[in-house]
């Protein structure tokens, strides 16, 4: 799928959590067309580059008519995050559910479902790591990690606490956070770093061999 198709298809999820979406044909039009501007320069300037200003001047629509639903920049980024935010923890759940692997592969798998995903969905990566913007984007991140806590939790050792279930999701998105700011991408070797230090966490041996 193209990154176009990937941006139109947020668009339309962030215009169906609205709570105030807008009813008129024309407003869903502009605002669909400020959204799809916003990944755009997300992609192409990152988040410097995606003011509402600069979105206004990239889509042709006002900014009055992008104000009207998003008050300033971080409640824009904040719409869109919790929307990629959900699509992430969907990704993964959907993946490990399928997937009747021993414990310590179910983390590996999650990992590498969560690099994958970001890398193929640059917008995704840049509001996922450079996040959260506000009280909503930190409450979507929050929801994410729960979703996928509650994913891994019932196919983890008995006596494994949800606490450290989400301590590990932590510690695995801060390293490959840290894999995406250094590199501008989320390379397989973090990725395998962050799956060895998740199951050192959980006291899980490492399934896979290193060479």
């Amino acid at each position: 799928m193209s990154d176009m198709n990937d941006n139109q298809h947020l668009s339309d999820l962030v215009l169906a959590r609205l709570e105030d979406s807008p009813r008129q044909r024309r407003s869903r039009d502009r605002l669909r067309r400020a959204l799809e501007a916003a990944g755009r320069l997300l992609r192409e300037g990152g988040l410097e580059l995606c003011s509402i200003p600069e979105v206004a001047k990239a889509s042709d629509v006002p900014r009055a008519a992008i104000y009207r639903y998003f008050p300033d920049r971080a409640a824009l980024l904040s719409a869109m995050a919790g929307t990629s935010m959900e699509r992430l923890g969907a990704v993964i759940r959907e993946a490990l559910e399928a997937d009747d692997a021993p414990p310590g592969r179910l983390v590996e798998r999650a990992i590498a479902e969560s690099a994958r995903f970001c890398d193929e969905d640059p917008v995704t990566g840049i509001l996922l790591f450079n996040g959260p913007f506000g009280v909503d984007d930190r409450q979507s991140h929050h929801r994410k990690s729960r979703l996928i806590v509650e994913t891994l939790l019932p196919r983890l050792p008995p006596g494994t606490s949800a606490e450290t279930v989400a301590l590990t999701v932590e510690i695995a998105f801060a390293c490959l956070r840290y894999g995406y700011f250094r590199d501008g991408h989320v390379s397989p070797g973090i990725a395998a770093q962050a799956s060895r230090a998740a199951l050192a966490f959980l006291g899980l041996s490492d399934p896979s061999p290193r060479a």
